[in-house]
């Protein structure tokens, strides 16, 4: 039973390290990307600061 936090993956085949690379994928949150990014509304690009 599928719920409002629940979602369901199909895949071609079975994948018994599929937990694992989902473990592995980040995904930043919209907060992340409009306060902090990689540096670039801080420093105006994504360059750092040397």
């Amino acid at each position: 039973m599928a719920g409002e936090h629940t979602f369901r993956i199909r895949l071609p085949e079975p994948d018994g390290l599929v937990l694992g690379k989902l473990r592995a994928m980040h995904i930043m949150s919209t907060r992340f990307w409009e306060e902090i990014g990689f540096g670039y509304a801080r420093d105006g690009s994504g360059e750092g600061h040397w």
